[in-house]
């Protein structure tokens, strides 16, 4: 009961860094590259993607702890890269007439 209460303990302090970290990310981009496109984004999904494959490839020659894993994955990198944020992004511009990429 113990490793299950561990495991959703690091998914949900996993799952508040990657948020933190996505919100950080679309601020700075949104400073550094303008608002005209959701550059932050775009930035930590190609990268969360990259690292779940980086991970994922990883559990398969080795088996890290349950708590490990799930934290990594299914709280931080499903924080991080989320598709819901990039659909609002998408659909606020297509309210506001900006229809072009």
């Amino acid at each position: 009961m113990l490793m299950i209460w561990r495991e959703l303990l690091c998914v949900a302090m996993g799952g508040a860094a990657g948020a933190l970290s996505r919100y950080a990310i679309s601020v700075l981009a949104m400073r550094w590259l303008g608002a005209a496109f959701p550059y932050g984004t775009l930035l930590v999904n190609v990268a969360g993607c990259f690292l779940l494959g980086l991970i994922g490839q990883y559990a398969l020659e080795r088996t890290p702890p349950a708590w490990l894993y799930s934290g990594l994955t299914a709280g931080f990198l499903g924080a991080l890269t989320t598709f819901s944020t990039f659909s609002y992004e998408t659909l606020r511009r297509f309210e506001v007439g900006e229809t072009g990429v």
